[in-house]
């Protein structure tokens, strides 16, 4: 990651020294090893704010989220926790969700698909990968349609 600027350096210490003084925890790496994990700046930060050694930030938020189709590999199966009607395998998966087979309440012997939109799918939905990432279905591999992302707060 490059250097910031001189202004960009005593803006973002304004911020930190201010998360800091709120007590919002805080991170910081050098820069020559920017590949490297962030370091709590508990556990062993420098004393000051040395902007030509190191980087630092607020630590980010984990939030969840719902999947996105880059989650939803060929072959995942779809189930809604809720439902007894059984395993969904998805039909198209697109930027705005994913399109099922399911059956018309009113004919039981057609099919006809259904969309899903990645929000709805974040609320009782479950996805199960285990063929496409293992080749071999796993029966306990069922989790829930979202991921835990970090919210960068700075």
């Amino acid at each position: 990651m490059s250097k910031p600027t001189i202004a960009d350096q005593l803006h973002l210490a304004g911020q930190i020294e201010q998360a800091r003084i709120d007590g919002k925890p805080v991170e910081w790496q050098y820069y020559s090893q920017s590949d490297e994990a962030w370091i709590d700046s508990i556990s062993g930060s420098p004393g000051g704010f040395v902007a030509d050694k190191y980087e630092i930030r607020l630590k980010p938020a984990l939030k969840q989220v719902p999947l996105g189709p880059e989650d939803v590999p060929p072959g995942s199966v779809l189930n809604v926790k809720a439902d007894d009607f059984g395993y969904r395998t998805p039909v198209l998966v697109a930027r705005e969700g994913v399109v099922v087979a399911s059956m018309r309440a009113d004919d039981e012997n057609s099919a006809v698909n259904a969309r899903t939109w990645w929000e709805l799918m974040a609320e009782g939905w479950q996805i199960n990968t285990s063929i496409p990432l293992t080749g071999k279905w796993d029966p306990n591999a069922w989790t829930a349609c979202f991921k835990t992302v970090e919210e960068v707060l700075v």
